[in-house]
């Protein structure tokens, strides 16, 4: 029986989703943005004491929130093609399971 650890817990946590890579990716993409937010967050509570530090805090907080939401989008553009390509235009055959079939 594997140990019950955080590492061996986070990929059957992923496994569970059609495509795990893209989960993992959008789920780093939502922590970076979330980072972002509390950068920002400490610039404004360093703001009135230190405006040099709370504007350098701004900066990496918008760089980080802006890598996050890149990541998102990224995997959000490979979705949207792969749903065009596949069940829009028809290129790719893939084949669809039936309903109720277990991947």
């Amino acid at each position: 029986m594997p140990a019950d650890t955080a590492r061996g817990r986070l990929p059957g946590f992923f496994y569970r989703f059609a495509h795990p890579a893209l989960a993992v990716v959008s789920t780093v993409g939502s922590l970076l943005w979330l980072a972002g937010f509390a950068l920002a967050g400490a610039g404004v509570a360093l703001r009135a004491s230190d405006p040099t530090t709370a504007y350098a805090l701004f900066y990496y907080g918008s760089l980080v929130s802006l890598a996050g939401i890149a990541g998102i989008a990224a995997v959000v553009a490979y979705l949207v093609v792969l749903w065009l390509l596949r069940d829009v235009l028809d290129v790719l055959d893939w084949e669809k399971p039936e309903p109720g079939a277990r991947r």
